[in-house]
């Protein structure tokens, strides 16, 4: 798939990264409507050779014309890009600097690959915040770990004395060694002999 389709697949922080990447460098709708052409020349080599640059140079300019008379030909003036307004961009900005304009186009193309790369790797690899983040969740889910092993601790010897208790109840109350309470209710009642 071809770089730029591929970048308008991304999501929306993404597709924003790309915009500014263009910003003021670069007319995002000349990368758009030449994505193919811009992506099947050589600009690395462009930006290092001044003669190369001028030749993608002029080869752009002549595929602008050619899409512009392709555009005239189908009648397609209107809906169609504005090839000729590109084309007045490209001689009016890098006409005499050439260069410049591959220096550019292999930057940002650069660039993008690094964009559609970060969404092929896993993010917490290479973002230590992301990092970090994941860290401290495993810590305390650890730590919630830990704790709701204790509190089961607990809850289990806390088990065991109701049962022993429950067991001690149960055999005094069958032994008579525990006092109904009506019994203990009856004793203080009891008036005191009267000859103290």
């Amino acid at each position: 798939m071809a770089q730029w389709q591929a970048l308008l697949k991304l999501d929306f922080a993404l597709q924003s990264r790309v915009c500014q990447l263009y910003e003021r460098r670069f007319p995002k709708e000349i990368r758009h409507y030449l994505s193919t052409w811009i992506e099947n020349q050589d600009w690395d080599l462009a930006a290092v050779d001044e003669h190369r640059a001028r030749t993608c140079f002029q080869a752009l300019l002549v595929f602008l014309q050619e899409q512009w008379y392709r555009s005239v030909q189908e009648n397609n003036i209107l809906q169609g890009p504005d090839f000729s307004r590109m084309n007045d961009y490209l001689l009016g900005h890098f006409q005499g600097e050439p260069l410049k304009l591959a220096l550019i186009l292999s930057e940002c193309l650069k660039e993008e690959k690094q964009i559609l790369a970060s969404v092929s790797e896993p993010q917490s690899c290479n973002n230590p915040g992301m990092q970090q983040s994941w860290r401290e969740l495993d810590d305390k889910v650890n730590e919630l770990k830990r704790q709701t092993l204790e509190t089961k601790k607990e809850i289990k010897t806390l088990e065991g004395l109701n049962e022993n208790l429950d067991y001690i109840l149960m055999a005094w109350q069958n032994k008579g060694m525990i006092a109904r309470p009506h019994t203990v209710y009856k004793r203080r009642t009891l008036p005191l002999p009267t000859g103290f």
